[in-house]
């Protein structure tokens, strides 16, 4: 069982890293059948992930019930409380308004997220500055062959 169960983690990985491979070798194509070709890969990307996600999951349910409590009421009862803490049933939006709904909540989060990523305008004067302009200008500034190969090698 346990050989199987490396030889199918090994056909994730393996999945993965080909198909991440296979993706970096279309980044950045125009050519719009190489577009579709990379919208196709990212989605075998997603599907192996999801697969990948499930059999960990599954295999961590095994290992917990081979080594923990065989009382079966035991188990049942920490599922659903478990199930219970990590569902969201509503979100306050900005307004302080109360959003339950599948919909409303998807919708609340797609506004946010972006809000919440995204730089705000502000003063910044305030704001000490850290490094003199001459440092600036030196990290700024084009690196030549000689610093990359001290740098690299």
């Amino acid at each position: 069982m346990e050989a199987w169960g490396r030889r199918v983690r090994n056909i994730f990985r393996d999945d993965i890293r080909k198909t991440k491979q296979k993706m970096e070798s279309l980044r950045g194509k125009e050519d719009d059948e190489l577009i579709k070709e990379y919208n196709r890969e990212k989605k075998n990307l997603t599907k192996f992930l999801l697969q990948e996600e499930r059999f960990r999951k599954q295999c961590s349910k095994v290992h917990w019930l081979r080594g923990g409590d065989r009382n079966i009421k035991y188990f049942h009862v920490s599922v659903k409380a478990r199930k219970i803490i990590k569902q969201i049933s509503s979100f306050e939006d900005e307004d302080g308004r109360k959003v339950d709904s599948q919909k409303e909540i998807c919708a609340l989060t797609f506004n946010y997220l972006p809000d919440l990523f995204t730089a705000s305008v502000g003063d910044y004067d305030s704001v000490a500055n850290k490094i003199s302009q001459e440092d600036n200008e030196m990290l700024i500034h084009p690196f030549t062959k000689e610093e990359f190969k001290e740098a690299v090698f």
